[in-house]
């Protein structure tokens, strides 16, 4: 179901200020509120249903789910329960921010980026990965972007055996705490929304002690993960 581009206009307008709204063209603010109008639309969807703060039958998706409301009182409806369980609406422009823009992907394309980030921040892992299954398995999450990073790990320094085996899930954990740890979230709502689309438990996270440092700065990281995973929203 995807929500009206006037409920989230004006959800998200009355936190900006003039300046604020000046940061981005007319044309991206408009493709930055349809990728919002999206995300508010298929969230409680697609989360996992262990989170406790997300009701399965909470009053919007009975509400879409049986046609009992429509238009604008089913968008407004919408845009209250992303509110109130996760926060209010961030100011546009932070959807732009490296890290802000990952709240706006699907779960799968969230977790390719969160364990490409981790790999990015220690090459030598695929450099190290000999195991079929273990390789297989990071083909499969990372998509296109498998063959540019194996490409940037020739010349790492080699990992632990333990993590080169590691599932990409575990990756994916320790791309999320790089970025718990860089407090590199512009802001608490589009953490909680990220956070949503991830496992309710920590299923498949390493313990921190044994996962290999960064050697890689994240504002670095950042940028490599622009080019292995290009926009293609507008």
């Amino acid at each position: 179901m995807r929500t009206s581009n006037g409920a989230v206009a004006h959800s998200v307008a009355r936190r900006e200020d003039a300046k604020t709204t000046r940061t981005i063209s007319a044309a991206r603010r408009a493709a930055l509120v349809r990728l919002l109008q999206e995300r508010i639309g298929q969230w409680q969807f697609e989360c996992d249903p262990g989170w406790g703060f997300i009701s399965a039958q909470s009053a919007w998706k009975a509400a879409s789910g049986r046609g009992t409301a429509g238009g604008d009182a089913l968008r407004r409806l919408a845009v209250r329960e992303f509110e109130l369980r996760l926060g209010p609406l961030p100011p546009l422009p932070l959807f732009e921010h490296a890290v802000g823009s990952m709240a706006l992907l699907d779960p799968q394309s969230l977790q390719a980026r969160l364990c490409a980030l981790a790999l990015l921040g220690r090459p030598g892992v695929l450099r190290s990965c000999v195991q079929r299954e273990a390789r297989e398995a990071l083909q499969a999450t990372l998509g296109p972007a498998y063959p540019l990073l194996r490409e940037r790990s020739r010349q790492a320094p080699a990992v632990p055996a333990y993590a080169a085996a590691w599932t990409p899930l575990a990756w994916v954990w320790i791309g999320w705490r790089d970025l718990l740890a860089a407090r590199a979230w512009p802001h608490r709502t589009l953490r909680r929304l990220a956070r949503a689309l991830l496992p309710s438990g920590r299923a498949g996270a390493p313990r921190l002690a044994v996962a290999p440092r960064p050697i890689v700065a994240l504002p670095d990281r950042l940028k490599e993960l622009d080019l292995l995973f290009p926009s293609t929203s507008t």
